[in-house]
């Protein structure tokens, strides 16, 4: 996608639920949604040698799944689950093999109770900073941070892979390392945190203005999902 056949407006940003419920109306962008990541990822672990390390699964777990689209084209995606680290069940999850048990007590040291995961940061080929000339990455990451301020979370968490700058991308938003140069699933990455009271808008100007005016008509079908699961316990 050429930068002049770019049309700003045409974006949108929208939250789908990681479980559409009964009866969703939102059930074929889900299924696309699920599409998009799948292809993404499988490759990707495929190319890195450790195609075991795709679990489908990993997608219907979330919590939140935001997708933005140009038109009805899915251009990028990133998935996020709440975990309350003080449940011995949640610190023995799989998505925590990745963290040391020194990475619990960092938390609570800082009086984090809860943590929104942020993983799967995906970007759909022909739709990077040097193909439209803003970084969806960045937006993807600056409305990650807006969402939190309305979650009982004390920080937003996750892998960065160093390979792509992932881990100087999310610094630039006021992220912490906690542990850098960890080889895991055939990726080096660095292990960081972005605490509430610490995290802010990005240096890039044009991302922050993008993710500004999705975030401000955003659509969250995972309000819809709740409200169907409450009329179906009436």
């Amino acid at each position: 996608m050429s930068r002049s056949m770019i049309k700003q407006d045409l974006f949108r940003y929208v939250i789908l639920p990681g479980k559409p419920g009964p009866g969703s109306q939102n059930q074929e962008l889900h299924d696309r949604a699920y599409e998009f990541w799948k292809s993404f990822w499988s490759k990707i672990y495929s190319d890195a040698g450790s195609p075991e390390s795709f679990v489908p699964e990993d997608f219907t777990r979330q919590d939140f799944i935001p997708v933005i689209l140009h038109g009805d084209t899915i251009v990028a995606m990133h998935l996020y689950t709440i975990f309350n680290i003080r449940s011995l069940a949640i610190r023995e999850h799989r998505y925590f093999k990745f963290f040391p048990e020194e990475f619990f007590s960092y938390l609570w040291d800082h009086s984090v109770d809860s943590v929104l995961s942020l993983e799967f940061l995906t970007v759909a080929e022909g739709w990077r900073k040097h193909d439209i000339g803003v970084s969806l990455s960045r937006v993807l990451v600056d409305c990650s941070r807006r969402l939190m301020n309305q979650l009982p979370v004390g920080a937003l968490i996750g892998p960065a892979r160093s390979d792509n700058k992932v881990n100087e991308m999310v610094v630039d938003f006021g992220f912490t390392t906690f542990q850098a140069g960890l080889k895991k699933r055939n990726f080096t990455v660095d292990l960081m945190v972005g605490f509430r009271n610490q995290i802010h808008p990005c240096s890039d100007f044009a991302s922050h203005a993008l993710a500004k005016e999705l975030w401000n008509k955003r659509q969250d079908l995972t309000l819809q999902n709740s409200e169907l699961t409450s009329e179906l316990a009436a």
